[in-house]
């Protein structure tokens, strides 16, 4: 009897954990994509391979917009690009993010740079666009309103009387 609860219990075990490993999938939709350094692979592995990025090399550099988190990736290589705008299907194993394509040949694995949850990256990204906003303002006051040398001071303030 305990043989047979204990088949049914394991039974139903892998049953949940094969289903808990296909919705461990996200999705997301690459907004951003500008060219930074490229992550040098680290270890021993790496240093005795020689597959190191040479320095000074650039990679694309991803933001990517999930329901909750917004994620920073960049690329191993020079070669690996992702479409903007472009929704994906996505996992996160061992600080990188793994794309699932369509087909299964290959997986694109992006080092992840920075999280950062949703709401926290919209504040911080109307922060920043008011702040530009405040910028573009005071220099176009400035440029209209050049500062007034004591003379013309006294000649504007005479001819407004």
């Amino acid at each position: 009897m305990k043989r047979v609860a204990f088949l049914f219990v394991f039974a139903f075990s892998v049953a949940a954990g094969l289903q808990a490993q296909a919705n461990w999938s996200f999705k997301g939709t690459v907004t951003k994509m500008q060219m930074g350094e490229c992550v040098a692979q680290r270890g021993f592995k790496a240093n005795m391979s020689g597959g190191a990025a040479p320095a000074g090399s650039t990679c694309p550099e991803y933001t990517v917009m999930s329901d909750k988190v917004v994620y920073v990736i960049v690329g191993r290589h020079s070669d690996e690009f992702i479409p903007l705008a472009e929704n994906i299907d996505f996992v996160i194993h061992k600080n990188e993010l793994v794309i699932l394509p369509d087909n299964d040949k290959s997986k694109p694995r992006f080092a992840i740079q920075r999280m950062m949850l949703r709401a926290d990256w919209d504040r911080e990204e109307a922060r920043k666009e008011l702040a530009t906003r405040i910028a573009e303002r005071s220099a176009s006051y400035e440029s209209r309103n050049p500062p007034q040398t004591s003379a013309e001071a006294r000649e504007v303030t005479s001819l407004q009387q």
